[in-house]
């Protein structure tokens, strides 16, 4: 039996007259590319790759199999690399998604299909990452230009960035300004400051931004160093942070962690998880990052895969009409949601 993941990654630089069907290997390991799609936006590649199990996966009391972790990984370790050759050979910027659903298993004999078609389905978690954008009084943010014009600057920095690293080393280095303090020494003060704001923040998460923010922004020593996957998950509630910090600390450039409350959010994120809040009788303007059934990538809501190719395993797929044919011998469908 084989395990198979599929990605689309969009080149923004790319059209379909620059690209031709192939397939890359690494180690031992062939990427698929496959069945272009093109808008405004760039290039839609599909990808897939797939690798033997050792072992028939595990299954949960819903009856649904868990892919094995590091086969997945190992799959998607691959695609990404097939996704940055591309990226890095033609300079184009790269996005990854996630199609639903993202995985597949392949059986190589008719034991392993009657095995499989005994379970439900794919097991399939559930992801989302919440995030709004409140507006702040212009009167207020003219007060802060007397004292924290730089706060300003670099939060202006981490708000252009499109890409969750980029956006990641910018809030910390407001946080670092705000405090005048190193990012090893930001848990004590940082933790304390948000303690008070009511959306969630504790010690443990922001020592979590702090230990991943050396492998996000060094490679030298390392022997392993973290990407965009690992910044996306935790960058809105940084930035939620950021605000918070730089809007309402009392001082500016001091370690300490008085608060002056000259602004609050009508509407964010109030954990770490997927909780939302919203001050009663205003509205919101919330979005939810959807991800893939592991967390790993965010899930493209335009398409499903209705009916898979021959030789695939994805369980129970309830679909809605047929639109697309993306994949060889396989029905994609539009998700029907609105949900950024």
């Amino acid at each position: 039996m084989q395990l198979l993941r599929m990605i689309v990654a969009k080149f923004e630089s790319l059209s379909i007259g620059d690209w031709t069907e192939k397939t890359l290997t690494f180690g031992l390991l062939p990427v698929e590319m496959f069945a272009k799609g093109f808008d405004a936006t760039g290039l839609d590649v599909y990808l897939t790759c797939q690798c033997p199990l050792s072992s028939y996966p595990s299954s949960n009391g819903d009856g649904d199999l868990e892919p094995q972790d590091d086969v997945r990984r190992h799959l998607e370790e691959q695609l990404e690399l097939a996704v940055n050759a591309v990226s890095v050979a033609t300079r184009s910027r790269r996005s990854i998604r996630s199609v639903d659903p993202c995985v597949a298993f392949i059986p190589e004999s008719d034991a392993e299909r009657v095995w499989l078609d005994a379970h439900r389905g794919i097991a399939r978690g559930q992801f989302a990452h919440p995030h709004g954008h409140p507006r702040i009084s212009f009167s207020v943010i003219q007060q802060l230009c007397a004292d924290r014009a730089d706060g300003i600057a670099l939060m202006s920095e981490a708000i252009a960035h499109p890409h969750p690293s980029g956006r990641f080393h910018e809030l910390f280095r407001v946080f670092e300004r705000a405090f005048k303090t190193a990012c090893g020494q930001l848990s004590t003060p940082l933790s304390k400051f948000l303690a008070p704001n009511g959306c969630g923040y504790t010690p443990d998460e922001i020592k979590k931004w702090i230990d991943l923010r050396g492998p996000l922004t060094h490679a030298d020593r390392r022997p392993a160093f973290l990407l965009e996957r690992d910044a996306a998950p935790v960058v809105h509630r940084m930035e939620q942070a950021a605000i918070d910090v730089l809007v309402n600390k009392q001082l500016w450039r001091d370690s300490s962690t008085a608060r002056e409350q000259r602004w609050r959010p009508q509407f964010g994120s109030s954990d770490a998880g997927a909780g939302v809040f919203v001050m009663k009788d205003l509205g919101a303007e919330l979005k939810f990052d959807i991800m893939d059934q592991f967390g790993v990538y965010p899930l493209d809501l335009k398409y499903r895969l209705e009916l898979a190719p021959a030789g695939w395993w994805t369980g129970q797929i309830i679909a809605r009409e047929a639109k697309v044919d993306a994949f060889p011998g396989a029905s994609i469908i539009d998700a029907g949601m609105n949900i950024e």
